[in-house]
């Protein structure tokens, strides 16, 4: 009886030794429908919300994790995840496009090719 009762007391300590704990993440994006990834994992598209597990070294420290939101036309969005116990974060992140705008600064000549005549006329 008394291997049991040892066995009984351990078991919850043997089962939550390197268990992880999960964070959930309300996710939107300006504009929406990107894709979300957690250090390179497909976890949807935006508006979601996600859980993401942290799970712990030996030193009972929780990871980081990497949060990646991409739309085609637009610069990619990085972030880092941190677990925050029992509280639902909610994250929101607005888009740069990848296109500068143009203005008159930016634009350059070009040359038409030389026919041997100047388009101005001297007067």
């Amino acid at each position: 009886m008394i291997k049991l009762t040892h066995t009984i007391f351990l078991l919850p300590i043997i089962l939550t030794i390197g268990c992880g704990t999960y964070g959930t993440f309300t996710v939107n994006t300006d504009p929406p429908s990107a894709e979300i990834f957690v250090d390179g994992i497909p976890m949807g598209k935006t508006p979601a919300t996600i859980k993401v597990e942290f799970p712990e070294d030996k030193q009972l420290v929780r990871e980081k994790k990497i949060i990646a939101l991409k739309l085609r036309g637009y610069k990619e969005v990085r972030e880092v995840l941190t677990y925050e116990e029992d509280i639902k974060q909610v994250l929101s992140f607005k888009f740069v496009s990848e296109l500068k705008e143009v203005t008159t600064t930016d634009l350059t000549h070009t040359p038409v090719a030389d026919s041997g005549k100047s388009p101005i006329k001297n007067p």
